[in-house]
């Protein structure tokens, strides 16, 4: 007989066992300050998070925060899955499955219309929920500092040959001796006076430029850019140090940079631009923060799918970025109410980036 679990809403009460119950069975570095953020911020009214006790044992959690979406220029709620856990001794019992159809019914009832996440378990979502899924991540590495990047990089050898972690080591000392000197050229090249930098951008700003990106790319599914939405995922998140970058060409803005630094490496969260004298700025801000803040890597992720993920690819690459090969997350979406079923479950439409990232 299948055993009947306790699921509730969690309370701050229950973040030290949380923090234990992740740290234990995900190596989890979240802090008690960082589940505060993410889930009991009382600004942030949809967000969700559920724990399942057997036998009073707490032994998982499952999440959702609230992102707004913009999709055909109309704006909806939508939901992340987050915090996906079930302690590993107590696989097996349906617990995953009451938690999240649980979820579910919660997501519905706060008129969240679509869930989506990141995951390297995309076959369970799948199967048991019906997700759509999809292997479309990619990502762009650029290696600056040796030190800093062989820190990185020595984990995923240890399984290979003294030899070749040598030859590997060897390459990649020389590639970042040259993106070192390369990026020193640039900097001397490429900042515009005609492009100012600031960082902070009004709302009516954003939603002009996404208008204006939008008509390139009008079957786009992004995320809702607006100064309350910032300044949570990016300025009061106390797992990272953020930046953000706003390039404007006379009045008009015309790039956008989000960048966020956590253990000597930089994510860029967004990037996006109208015209190159733009993304030619916001670049200098980015390669000035990698001499000065002494970073290893420099990472974007996006859709390989989407045009316009494409497009900021292409850019990047110019600059020495290289195809990371270290990939194992897929995104899964899962319509519950919006009218266009098919549209949703279109990856190419869908414009990713490091803010969709799991675990933030």
């Amino acid at each position: 007989m299948d055993r009947i679990p306790s699921i509730r809403e969690a309370v701050i009460n229950d973040i030290e066992d949380i923090v234990i119950l992740h740290r234990k069975n995900l190596s989890d570095a979240r802090t008690d300050e960082v589940w505060r953020w993410e889930y009991f911020n009382r600004e942030r009214e949809s967000a969700f998070l559920f724990v399942i006790s057997d036998d009073s044992e707490l032994i998982g959690t499952q999440g959702i925060l609230p992102y707004l979406l913009n999709i055909r220029g109309q704006t909806i709620l939508s939901g992340k899955s987050e915090s996906t856990l079930i302690d590993k001794k107590k696989n097996g019992h349906n617990f995953f499955i009451n938690l999240f159809n649980k979820t579910i019914a919660e997501a519905n009832s706060k008129q969240i219309e679509i869930i989506w996440g990141i995951t390297s378990l995309p076959k369970i979502f799948k199967l048991l929920f019906g997700f759509e899924t999809s292997s479309c991540i990619s990502s762009l590495v650029l290696s600056y500092r040796f030190k800093s990047v062989e820190k990185t990089l020595v984990p995923h050898l240890a399984s290979n040959s003294k030899a070749y972690q040598s030859i590997i080591r060897f390459t990649l000392r020389i590639y970042c001796r040259l993106i070192s000197h390369w990026i020193d050229l640039l900097l001397k090249l490429i900042e515009s006076v005609e492009i100012r930098i600031s960082e902070t951008c009004s709302d009516a700003e954003m939603n002009t430029f996404f208008g204006k990106i939008r008509i390139n790319y009008p079957s786009l599914v992004h995320i809702e850019h607006n100064n309350k939405f910032i300044d949570w995922r990016i300025k009061a998140n106390p797992k990272i140090k953020g930046y953000t970058f706003f390039a404007f060409s006379d009045i008009q803005l015309s790039g956008i940079m989000y960048l966020t630094l956590k253990n000597n490496n930089i994510y860029i969260d967004e990037f996006l631009f109208i015209e190159k004298r733009a993304a030619h700025s916001l670049m200098n801000k980015l390669l000035s923060l990698c001499k000065t803040q002494n970073i290893g890597l420099v990472i974007y992720i996006g859709n390989k799918f989407n045009k316009l993920n494409q497009f900021v690819f292409n850019y990047l690459k110019l600059y020495g970025f290289l195809k990371s090969p270290f990939e194992n997350s897929d995104f899964i979406v899962k319509n519950l109410s919006y009218y266009d079923d098919s549209y949703i479950n279109d990856i190419n439409n869908w414009y990713i980036t490091h803010l969709y990232a799991e675990g933030i």
